[in-house]
């Protein structure tokens, strides 16, 4: 087999963190991927420069799971296409929500001020020499209690939509807290030296999967 078919042979994966374990000279990282192909050489990228790779365990649970029968640590510089984390979606959704109830708070602000400038008929002048003519009282009072019935309705309009908006405000600001703490596991930007796990698989099983690779290694000084 030549070297363009080994590479086109090995699959490229990223394992998210799952947990972390803090000891008193450094931490036990793990890590878990699902394998939905099948494939006897797989590569798994972005880990840390700082890892022991002689604490490096594989294993892939699952009907019909291979078994790891190599597993080494090497240098990596990456070239990923990073995508925006499922977090992100979230918060951009947010924002969105956060533009909407501010669209609809400025609208009935501006309503608010429309209905200030609503004013009554003006008194008729009479011309000289004639007397004056009758006032329409029965507009001017129609008129007034419109406008008072609208600023009322307006009013509470608004003050439900400053609401809504203070709502949405507080949730994508707690969305962006949960995005900068996620963000502390990031993964690796492309062109970024890291280290990756090379592992080759035997035992295929026909038509089984999907697996669950599980991987683990220490971090030694790790707070």
């Amino acid at each position: 087999m030549n070297e363009d078919s080994d590479s086109q042979d090995i699959l490229t994966i990223q394992a998210p963190i799952q947990a972390v374990t803090v000891f008193h000279r450094g931490a036990l990282v793990q890590r878990r991927a699902e394998l939905r192909a099948p494939t006897s050489r797989l590569l798994v990228q972005g880990l840390p420069l700082c890892l022991d790779d002689a604490t490096l365990v594989a294993r892939i649970e699952g009907k019909g799971a291979p078994a790891v029968t190599d597993l080494r640590a090497a240098l990596q510089v990456t070239d990923v296409d990073r995508q925006a984390p499922p977090e992100q979606a979230a918060v951009d959704a947010a924002a969105s929500a956060v533009r909407r109830a501010r669209d609809q708070v400025e609208r009935l602000e501006a309503r608010l001020q429309d209905l200030d400038t609503l004013s009554s008929p003006d008194r008729p002048v009479a011309k000289r020499g004639q007397p004056a003519p009758a006032v329409p009282t029965g507009a001017r009072l129609a008129l007034l209690a419109f406008r008072a019935k609208v600023l009322d309705k307006t009013s509470e309009s608004l003050a439900m939509a400053s609401d809504d908006l203070r709502r949405a405000e507080e949730e994508h600001r707690a969305l962006q807290d949960a995005l900068r703490r996620a963000s502390t596991a990031r993964e690796p930007r492309a062109q970024e030296l890291r280290k990756a796990a090379h592992l080759t698989l035997v035992g295929l099983g026909e038509g089984a999967g999907p697996w669950t690779l599980h991987l683990e290694y220490l971090v030694p000084g790790a707070r």
